[in-house]
């Protein structure tokens, strides 16, 4: 029976995590490999073949691949996991930084006598609006390069 167990890390340790999970695999593949090695010997020179012996192996090492392959995902998981948050936390900051710029423009600005303030503002949604498009764009430029 499989159980998934979890534990707490601090985001700078996740893939420090990862890299120790995925090290501690080493060994099983080290031993699959020498399992599969072994199926070789097996077929290509025994003078008969021994087919129970054979599937027995065969099993025991189809076993330990999907052990290891169940791991590995579960890695990959992980790896996702730190990617999104490091990808959200990247638009937390940019969001910020442009509501921070948007701000200080605003206190900058002062109208002039005679003009209609309604018909210089934007409105709220258009303003949200072309600031989210303004991050996605960012956000667009970072993933091509990377």
């Amino acid at each position: 029976m499989k159980v998934k167990l979890t534990y707490t890390s601090d985001i700078e340790d996740v893939l420090l995590e990862a890299a120790s999970m995925l090290a501690s695999r080493g060994p099983i593949l080290r031993q699959c490999i020498e399992q599969y090695e072994e199926l070789g010997d097996i077929l290509g020179k025994e003078a008969r073949l021994n087919l129970p012996h054979f599937h027995e192996r065969t099993e025991e090492l189809r076993t330990a691949l999907a052990k290891l392959d169940l791991r590995l995902q579960e890695i990959s998981e992980i790896v996702d996991g730190y990617e999104q948050y490091e990808r959200a936390e990247r638009l937390r900051r940019q969001a910020s930084e442009i509501f921070e710029d948007a701000s200080e423009e605003a206190a900058e600005d002062t109208p002039q006598e005679n003009t209609n303030i309604e018909e210089d503002a934007k409105s709220p949604g258009v303003w949200v609006r072309e600031s989210l498009d303004t991050i996605s764009t960012t956000i667009e430029e970072d993933d091509a390069s990377s």
